[in-house]
């Protein structure tokens, strides 16, 4: 997706729509859970759709400290 304002090119790099998170990253974003950091920080980070973080925490694949 590319963003074109007053002449200013800006390019917002998602994953292909569909790709599976992979091992490190989940170990990632437990990492940052364990940090303290929101589902929308971690997902800023990792460059994914706040939705995707939210579902493999729900889900379980992802271990959070309360």
């Amino acid at each position: 997706m590319t963003l074109v304002t007053d002449n200013t090119q800006i390019v917002i790099n998602h994953p292909q729509k569909g790709t599976h998170l992979t091992i490190q990253e989940r170990g990632q974003i437990q990492a940052y859970k364990e940090m303290g950091l929101s589902n929308r920080q971690i997902a800023r980070k990792r460059n994914r759709v706040p939705q995707t973080i939210n579902n493999k925490v729900k889900r379980g694949w992802v271990k959070t400290i309360k």
